[in-house]
């Protein structure tokens, strides 16, 4: 429990309110974007997405990791594997209809993230790690498109390139 922060003027902050707004302020002020990316315009045509299939939902539920803090939904991951075919069913639906409306609920892009005190003076907040925790089920749709993402790069490869692949060596290709 954090019963004091430093302001940035070195003051002491004691009530809940005022560390709130300082810890807000600090995080903000460190992650704010200091450059901006140019959008790079694509005229390629593009592809058909299939739907996302029951089992892709089944194989990304099965590879999350157990005991890890829900996010803001309160969904954990043991609660998306006891669901089984049922709730894998409906998820898989919900995703096909984010891909079809090309958007992502609003709740699944909010967070709560919750800082963990590091060595030293407990007071500062340069000694703290924040940890973002995202939507159980926001992560479970990023896990099915990486997953795909990563299937249909690995079949671009060359049979030749076994560096950076599952289940590939580069002893592979020595003889």
């Amino acid at each position: 429990m954090m019963n004091a922060l430093k302001a940035e003027d070195g003051t002491r902050l004691t009530k809940r309110f005022d560390m709130e707004r300082r810890i807000k302020e600090y995080y903000t002020s460190l992650f704010a974007s200091k450059s901006v990316v140019p959008l790079v315009e694509d005229n390629r045509e593009e592809d058909e997405m299939p739907p996302i299939l029951i089992s892709e939902v089944r194989t990304a539920v099965q590879s999350l990791k157990a005991d890890k803090a829900p996010g803001p939904d309160g969904i954990t991951n043991e609660a998306l594997k006891f669901g089984g075919y049922e709730l894998w069913k409906i998820i898989a639906k919900l995703f096909n209809e984010c891909l079809e409306n090309e958007d992502i609920p609003t709740q699944w892009k909010q967070s709560l993230t919750i800082i963990i005190p590091k060595k030293g003076d407990r007071e500062d907040l340069k000694n703290y790690r924040p940890i973002a925790l995202l939507p159980t089920i926001y992560k479970l749709f990023t896990k099915v498109l990486v997953n795909r993402m990563t299937r249909q790069l690995d079949e671009q490869q060359p049979r030749e390139q076994a560096g950076f692949r599952s289940g590939f060596s580069t002893i592979d290709h020595l003889q």
